[in-house]
């Protein structure tokens, strides 16, 4: 199974980009990996992230972060609620689970009423 990165908090920060130095066009963006299987699909307990300038369209890498990025992106980071890891079963899965319980119990109502 292969996981998908979805988007889960895209948010502006407001210091300046270590490129261009302007101070409204830093934008980060936190992403949750998305599995989503035969039976079922879920949220994977990893965060990560992506941090671009939208004035000079560069991506900026955690080597070039300044004090201040660094404090605004802890920030968001805390802030950034995750998504339940559990496991959402999909409708083809349930109906299997049914039917095998189902022929479970019918072959111990037939067990118990052939033997007795």
């Amino acid at each position: 199974m292969t996981s998908t990165p979805k988007l889960i908090r895209k948010a502006e920060l407001k210091t300046n980009c270590p490129e261009c130095y302007t101070t409204d066009g830093l934008m980060v963006e936190f992403y949750q990996p998305y599995v989503n299987g035969r039976w079922y699909k879920r949220f994977l307990d990893e965060l990560s992230s992506k941090m671009y300038c939208t004035k000079c369209e560069t991506e900026i890498f955690p080597v070039s972060w300044t004090p201040d990025i660094e404090r605004v992106y802890d920030y968001h980071k805390k802030s950034t609620k995750m998504r339940s890891s559990k496991r959402h079963w999909k409708p083809l899965a349930l109906i299997v689970m049914l039917a095998g319980i189902a022929l479970v119990a019918t072959a111990v109502v037939f067990g118990v009423n052939y033997l007795s």
